[in-house]
């Protein structure tokens, strides 16, 4: 089997500007997205190391947590599949450029974006979800996270 993906466009960074930069054969698809004030973004991690054969089982990629995880149940990039996505905070469409304004992104610049989706609390937000001790006491929302010292969890 065999899977081909279009990226509809591409993420960069200017300064503190976040942006995805659609192609214009999709840019008609962003008409009613900034009415969203937060969006998905499916991107491919092309920067991502390949995946060793021995990569689906990660040594300690946490603090507090297992001493093995499998690469399933972390957020690295580096992946079988190396496909990512990001809830990232909407700051403005403009459709006719085909500029998509966020307020950050967390890939690489340049990077391939493969979807965008808006967020919708009805099928995105889980009430109340289950995670590991090991990660409890981790942010409970994305803008928990912007003031959450990550270095005291993360081992790279």
């Amino acid at each position: 089997m065999s899977i081909a993906y279009r990226p509809i466009g591409s993420a960069h960074q200017d300064g503190p500007s976040f942006f995805i930069e659609i192609e214009p054969a999709f840019r008609q698809g962003l008409v009613g997205l900034g009415d969203f004030s937060f969006i998905h973004v499916v991107w491919h991690a092309d920067k991502a190391a390949p995946l060793a054969e021995d990569g689906l089982v990660l040594s300690s990629p946490y603090r507090n947590a297992p001493e093995k995880l499998g690469v399933f149940a972390t957020r690295s990039p580096d992946r079988p599949n190396p496909v990512c996505f990001t809830v990232a905070p909407l700051l403005g469409v403009d459709v006719k450029t085909g500029r998509v304004d966020l307020a950050w992104l967390d890939c690489e610049n340049g990077t391939p974006v493969l979807d965008i989706k808006p967020y919708h609390t009805s099928s995105d937000r889980i009430a109340t979800p289950k995670v590991p001790q090991w990660c409890a006491n981790w942010p409970k929302s994305l803008e928990e996270s912007a003031n959450f010292d990550w270095s005291k969890v993360f081992n790279f």
